[in-house]
């Protein structure tokens, strides 16, 4: 873990995503490692908040530690502002995150852009019995969205 944050830290940029990456696989193992990452999350989404190396270090962070409060704020930021790359990137990292994201996730069933609908659908069955307070817009999403977007909708429902 301690070579891996050294990594983050001073590596390039290659360098720094593999490193992001290992430990975002490691999980609870990694936890030492979180207050490194929430220093490089911070200082990465004050230049950059919506960029991809922000997006990495935040999923990484909510692999470790699902309730991670910076994590989880820096995705919700990006999932409402974000490009649609982003905020589907965003939307992915938060399927991870704790039950509280569930009503972000439910707003993005809004979106204006299909693939992120989808997105959130799919973040949501990942939360299982605990999307239950989206139910309604995914119930709505199922019945009145694109054929993608409404098959993402009910492997949500279907994990309730």
């Amino acid at each position: 873990v301690a070579a891996l944050v050294a990594a983050e830290a001073a590596g390039d940029r290659p360098s720094r995503d593999e490193a992001i990456q290992a430990l975002g696989t490691m999980r609870e193992e990694a936890a030492g490692a979180l207050p490194s990452l929430r220093t490089a999350l911070v200082r990465t989404a004050s230049r950059e908040p919506k960029s991809v190396a922000a997006i990495r270090l935040a999923e990484a962070m909510v692999k470790i530690d699902p309730g991670d409060e910076t994590a989880r704020r820096a995705l919700e930021v990006v999932l409402r502002t974000g490009k649609p790359t982003q905020r589907i990137a965003a939307a992915a990292a938060l399927g991870q995150a704790d039950a509280s994201v569930v009503p972000q996730l439910a707003r993005a069933l809004e979106d204006k852009n299909e693939p992120v609908r989808a997105a959130a659908a799919l973040a949501l069955a990942r939360h299982g019995l605990d999307a239950a307070p989206a139910r309604e817009a995914l119930e709505a999403v199922a019945t009145f969205d694109t054929p993608t977007v409404r098959q993402a909708a009910k492997i949500a429902l279907a994990r309730m």
